[in-house]
């Protein structure tokens, strides 16, 4: 695994009809959240794609999050397919489920009650922003779920295109402010979609990227294999063309705890001697969305237990996952454990400066409690 060099995420579809080495080309390339469309395919198709995902992931030494797009249908918002769909992906245990054409928070609310009766409260919803109606109801809908997926120009048929810039950004802004990772999809017309991105598209690749989003997604690109893995390195090489032409904004979510309050200071370090990384030890993922919701220039190393909080995390703009096999309790013991994973994966070099943030005692959820600059050892003097 190599060290994040980029900060936004990148999305794209896997069908069933990828191959094993379209897959491989595609994580690869760099993407990192595979969305499965379930309006195509059967359930042994679906398996064995995300088999072939996780299989090469883990062969890679790459965390790839797994995103379940509900078609949904336009009153209830979910379909008898709909709950059939999410029983199999809970079953897959995905880590993201989007919920389409969503016009009120009480969608939401329909998805995660389901959620819980199913013992699946913690997985994380997607709200797919789609429909006028929904920017209407745009604060309750955020407040009520974990992530949101726009696409401005599906809002095109009924609003001006000269306002669609400002809804994006409007969007986009109110997500960070309220630390909820947000997915860009930039829809791609089917007769560039096999050879590349029209001028607009790219705009809209790159006005999204420096509006803050945590994500970009092409869609409507073909399925192809060839394709496929083409669309990803595209998305790659805007971002990162974009990311290095750009000041992030600082848009931090509005939060008054010990965890914010040390967040907040790893831009001011930053600015005096520039570290390495940022390293954070978090059982939920909440210290690691809060470091990210900074903006800072260096890669968020996040190191957790939890296998899923280790997928989940890979959606959030500048966190590299990092999961651990074995937990630590003390203060020296937790720095050692990160000077020996940075090591190992030649992340860092001797009088190479990191930050961890972390809490001690560990093992306890938003209980950060200390910001430390630690410098890597020379070999053997660890």
């Amino acid at each position: 695994m190599q060290l994040l060099t980029r900060q936004t995420k990148v999305v794209a579809t896997v069908s069933p009809a990828s191959s094993q080495e379209a897959i491989a080309g595609m994580i690869k390339a760099g993407m990192n959240v595979a969305c499965l469309n379930f309006s195509h395919g059967s359930y042994d198709g679906l398996a064995q794609t995300i088999a072939r995902i996780r299989s090469i992931a883990e062969e890679l030494d790459t965390p790839v999050t797994l995103l379940q797009e509900l078609r949904s249908s336009e009153l209830p918002s979910l379909s008898n397919k709909d709950i059939q769909d999410l029983e199999f992906g809970l079953s897959q245990e995905v880590d993201y489920i989007a919920l389409s054409f969503i016009r009120s928070a009480e969608d939401v609310r329909v998805l995660k009650n389901l959620l819980q009766q199913k013992g699946a409260a913690d997985t994380a919803v997607v709200a797919k922003i789609e429909k006028l109606d929904a920017i209407a109801h745009l604060e309750e809908i955020l407040n009520e779920c974990d992530a949101v997926m726009i696409a401005p120009r599906d809002f095109g048929l009924g609003m001006s295109q000269e306002k669609l810039p400002l809804l994006q950004k409007r969007i986009i802004e109110l997500c960070n402010h309220k630390g909820i990772p947000v997915i860009s999809a930039i829809q791609i017309p089917e007769s560039t979609s096999h050879n590349h991105s029209t001028r607009t598209e790219t705009s809209d690749i790159a006005n999204a990227i420096t509006d803050g989003t945590d994500a970009v997604m092409l869609s409507n690109v073909s399925q192809t294999n060839e394709a496929s893995v083409e669309g990803v390195q595209r998305l790659v090489k805007i971002v990162t063309e974009t990311e290095a032409e750009i000041e992030f904004l600082n848009n931090p979510p509005a939060k008054t705890d010990v965890t914010h309050a040390l967040s907040v200071g790893l831009n001011a370090i930053c600015k005096v001697l520039p570290p390495r990384c940022i390293a954070t030890f978090t059982s939920s993922g909440y210290t690691a969305r809060l470091a990210a919701g900074e903006r800072p220039k260096v890669p968020i190393i996040a190191l957790t237990p939890n296998p899923k909080v280790y997928r989940s995390l890979n959606l959030i703009w500048g966190v590299q996952p990092v999961l651990l096999n074995r937990e630590v309790e003390t203060f020296e013991e937790l720095t050692a454990q990160v000077e020996e994973m940075l090591r190992d994966r030649s992340w860092v070099e001797p009088g190479d400066k990191i930050l961890i943030l972390a809490g001690i005692p560990t093992k306890h959820s938003q209980g950060t409690n200390f910001l430390k600059i630690h410098i890597i050892a020379a070999s053997g003097n660890q």
